[in-house]
């Protein structure tokens, strides 16, 4: 179950976000978070949807809306960050991933994409730095890396030396 303020429980598994009713005529504590939780709840539905769907302008649009809403979730960012890179430029996710790793620096998938996205842009020794943090953070982005292709031209520069 997610979302448990105080005075107020229900479950996304068992209920489903439109399963609680908030009215006016009852007073019921947190009723504005349950209003703000369904909010999220269909917009971040909507970052799936559109994944799925490889529509990655939408995909972005909705992913910024919910990283301004919720910038202490860093897998946000990630979802911001992809959806970037396919509709603009790997040097506008870089920079929506650079923001992230300020607010969130323990996090192994902020680093972990950020490697990617330095390999590809040629900086070699910031990859190598950020895949370094990433497998610190956790061990299996050392397994992901070797199976990812963002990651080639780093593992190109270390054959050849």
């Amino acid at each position: 179950a997610r979302g448990r303020p105080n005075g107020l429980r229900f479950s996304i598994s068992k209920l489903g976000p439109k399963s609680f009713h908030c009215s006016s005529d009852i007073n019921i504590p947190n009723c504005n978070y349950v209003r703000s939780y369904r909010k999220t709840f269909r917009t971040a539905s909507r970052v799936a949807i559109y994944h799925g769907l490889k529509q990655w302008e939408l995909m972005a649009i909705v992913a910024k809306k919910l990283v301004e809403w919720n910038p202490g979730e860093p897998g946000l960012f990630v979802d911001f960050a992809y959806a970037t890179r396919r509709a603009e430029s790997i040097n506008a996710a870089h920079a929506i991933l650079k923001r992230a790793e300020v607010l969130h620096p323990k996090e192994p998938t902020i680093q972990f994409n950020l490697a990617c996205y330095e390999a590809q842009l040629g900086k070699l020794d910031l990859a190598k730095t950020h895949l370094s943090n990433a497998t610190r953070l956790d061990k299996k982005f050392g397994l992901m890396a070797v199976d990812d292709p963002d990651l080639g031209p780093l593992w190109s520069s270390l054959a050849a030396n």
